[in-house]
């Protein structure tokens, strides 16, 4: 029996335990990825679609800021350094009003037996931290969840495939 699946995978709530949490690309294909990305986000609410990963999304403003800063930043390590320190610090503040404002959303989130975050921040931005996926992660583990890193897509083996020179 197959259980229904939604934008969080299967709908149901974790039985025992935190809520298991993985953060990855936005291309991820973790069956429970949760959109975080402003435009995502914004999207799925603009066709009626729940947006569960709203809550996590950066606003407009500062995505616009962020994207900006870090393009003048470009290849000065240090001015980079600092753009993402004030990125992360508003970013933060951010959600934690949001939080403050709606904790059902968050608890809501929190009920789910599995989570992936995901956006669209790749290559050095991400390998450097510098993405809010990462930040998102830390906040929602402060409130319970069991952050276990960067989503692996686990890979599968044929079962017919001999991988110990052993076979029958």
């Amino acid at each position: 029996r197959r259980e229904p699946r939604g934008v969080l995978g299967p709908q149901r709530e974790r039985e025992n335990g935190p809520m298991i949490l993985y953060t990855d690309h936005y291309s991820s294909r973790h069956p429970a990825r949760l959109d975080i990305t402003r435009a995502g986000c914004d999207k799925a609410l603009r066709v009626g679609k729940p947006a569960p990963g709203a809550i996590f999304a950066p606003s407009a403003d500062l995505l616009r800021w962020g994207l900006d800063a870090r393009n003048r930043a470009r290849g000065d390590a240090e001015r980079m350094a600092a753009v993402w320190a004030r990125y992360e610090a508003d970013y933060l503040a951010e959600v934690r009003e949001r939080i403050a404002a709606d904790r059902a959303s968050l608890d809501a989130l929190l009920r789910l037996p599995e989570a992936c975050a995901v956006c669209f921040c790749g290559g050095a931005d991400a390998a450097a931290g510098h993405c809010h996926r990462f930040p998102a992660a830390r906040l929602l583990a402060e409130y319970g969840a069991d952050y276990r890193g960067e989503w692996v897509e686990p890979v599968k083996v044929a079962p017919q495939l001999d991988l110990f020179g052993g076979g029958k």
